[in-house]
């Protein structure tokens, strides 16, 4: 039940992303849209057991499977919501953040990212939607804690960018 309930919020967050970008016909909403769905295809890489080495619920619908290592629409899916959104509301946001932050707003930003990495992915590991199969002392509440600086960077780093395309 979990699992097919996880898949349906997925899709409804995906289409309403694509509705979203599609109505602002806006070069960053459909860029990033684009590029939340490019990292299916990190996702599908990173979780093998070749780095990752991340164990999907069988229950979950496959996108793929190549030599035995599959991607799942769960997890393509959670890219859309986990990174749509909240640079969607970054992006709108920029002025009010600049207005009250300053620049501390990116060090809030990546500690932000950092819990919010380790809330999202510990929901979804203790949902049963997969586990990492890595030593306890690298996980956090089943999170490896190189995911939460992983994604600190790359959030951070992707909001640097965001905010050099409307320039």
């Amino acid at each position: 039940m979990i699992v097919r309930g996880f898949e349906i919020v997925g899709i409804a967050i995906y289409v309403a992303a694509l509705v979203v970008a599609l109505r602002r016909r806006h070069p960053v909403h459909l860029g990033l849209f684009f590029a939340c769905n490019t990292m299916i295809v990190w996702d599908w890489v990173f979780n093998c057991k070749w780095f990752f080495n991340v164990a999907w619920n069988p229950e979950l619908t496959r996108l793929w499977v190549v030599q035995g290592e599959g991607e799942t629409l769960a997890g393509g899916l959670a890219f859309v919501a986990f990174y749509y959104w909240v640079f969607h509301l970054l992006w709108r946001g920029q002025a009010t953040l600049d207005a009250r932050l300053g620049t501390k707003q990116f060090a809030i930003l990546y500690l932000g990212f950092m819990a919010y990495d380790l809330t999202f992915e510990s929901l979804l590991i203790h949902g049963g939607l997969y586990r990492y199969y890595q030593r306890d002392a690298f996980l956090l509440f089943g999170v490896p804690w190189s995911n939460m600086v992983f994604n600190a960077n790359l959030s951070v780093g992707s909001y640097v960018a965001l905010r050099h395309a409307r320039r």
